[in-house]
């Protein structure tokens, strides 16, 4: 894990585009090329992104199909304990991708700037950024002074400003009507009776909204800025809100082996 920013570089060590998150593969060995076939002639199986050649896979959604792809290579003593696609084949996988699109592109950058309007003014901010499993060289920058350095410039690349804030919020207010309407007639999941691919991409991008903690992020807490709590718990209390957090309280402890 790394502040953003310096992120951008190690990434692009490890073979990726620049962009968050990315998944970093496994070199396949050749005992495992062997055994699943590598694209050899008489082999049913295709090869993964690792024995094609990829180091790392980019994006969220790209890594949600990686995790349908690894499932689709499980062994046959394991199909028993396969888990539902992410992404469904027909109208129903069309209506994920489509999901998925929409929550990237408007949910992800609205919760992230209206998050760091509040947060880049909060000085335990400073101190979360600036912990394990970040580098050394990192955390010992933000430690020094770099955070003051660090906050303007994200003021920047994010265009955060009062105006700016509050529209995004408002964006995250529509988003969140949306998904809660889907929701009325009583469904456990937005798409189907699975989880999808669509609902792990909005518990994951409403979650700094929410207060839900995860990896470095503390949540929902006493350093919370008021002006933010009193939003989280707004948000927390609607339909949409309680859903995702249902998702991280239910469905988080799921692990493809």
């Amino acid at each position: 894990m790394h502040v953003p920013g310096p992120h951008r570089f190690a990434v692009k060590a490890v073979g990726g585009t620049g962009t968050v998150p990315c998944l970093r593969l496994p070199r396949p060995s050749s005992s495992s090329n062997k055994s699943s076939g590598g694209g050899a002639e008489g082999s049913s199986r295709p090869p993964d992104l690792a024995q094609r050649g990829c180091s790392c896979v980019d994006g969220s959604t790209a890594i949600l199909h990686w995790v349908d792809e690894q499932v689709a290579l499980a062994s046959p003593d394991e199909q028993s304990q396969r888990l539902p696609a992410l992404f469904p084949p027909g109208e129903a996988g069309q209506e994920v991708e489509q999901l998925c699109k929409e929550f990237d592109d408007r949910l992800g950058l609205a919760v992230a700037c209206w998050a760091y309007s509040h947060l880049l003014y909060t000085p335990c901010m400073a101190w979360v950024m600036a912990s394990p499993p970040a580098p050394l060289w990192e955390r010992l920058i933000m430690r020094w002074g770099g955070w003051l350095l660090f906050r303007p410039l994200m003021t920047r690349v994010l265009k955060i400003n009062p105006e700016r804030s509050k529209a995004r919020l408002l964006r995250i207010r529509s988003i969140f009507e949306g998904v809660g309407e889907r929701l009325t007639d009583g469904r456990a999941y937005l798409v189907g009776d699975t989880l999808t691919a669509a609902d792990i991409t909005f518990a994951a991008l409403a979650a700094p909204a929410l207060g839900q903690p995860y990896a470095l992020a503390p949540g929902l807490g006493e350093e919370t800025p008021p002006d933010m709590r009193d939003v989280m718990l707004e948000l927390r209390a609607h339909p949409a809100g309680k859903f995702a957090l249902r998702l991280w309280e239910k469905e988080r402890h799921i692990v493809l082996r």
